[in-house]
């Protein structure tokens, strides 16, 4: 593995940026289809990746994070869901396009509004908002996502299914 040499000042972000982000972007890369035993792993690139520019605001170094992400080949067997609500979760995401699904994941796990959104992934606001509203839709209406209780219901139980072992550390 390779060592970073970082300055203190931007170990001590970095190291701030992986307390807030490392958790959500583990999640992010089961919903992007990475399997349990290879997103750890792309957790860690993605943080070794933006070492040198971390930026500052959070919204940048989640959204620079999930770009990183995005970009990464899917290798492997998808994760095995956890339970029911997840398997819907997990089912729907698969049919989208690897881009959509990190907006998706932009917005469900980073809470972006539509003009972070459209910042993050570089679109006029107006196509930011019309990309996760459509997005938002089609969740909201996939049968499988109704039957468990709805989008709400979907993702808090997602959320509990996927919570980092209390010794984890990218």
């Amino acid at each position: 593995m390779r060592r970073i040499s970082l300055a203190p000042t931007s170990l001590q972000r970095l190291g701030a940026h992986h307390r807030r982000h490392a958790a959500r972007l583990r999640t992010a890369a089961r919903w992007l289809g990475f399997a349990d035993d290879a997103r750890d792993e792309a957790v860690r690139r993605c943080f070794r990746a933006i070492a040198e520019d971390v930026p500052e605001d959070s919204a940048a170094g989640w959204s620079a994070l999930m770009r990183r992400l995005a970009r990464m080949p899917v290798e492997g067997p998808a994760a095995a869901p956890a339970s029911a609500p997840e398997a819907a979760l997990l089912l729907h995401l698969r049919r989208l396009a690897p881009g959509d699904r990190a907006v998706f994941a932009l917005a469900e796990l980073g809470g972006f509004d539509a003009t972070a959104l459209a910042r993050a992934i570089g679109a006029p606001p107006a196509a930011g908002e019309a990309t996760i509203v459509g997005l938002r839709r089609a969740f909201a209406g996939d049968p499988a996502i109704v039957a468990q209780g709805g989008p709400a219901a979907v993702l808090r139980a997602a959320l509990d299914d996927d919570r980092p072992p209390p010794d984890w550390q990218a």
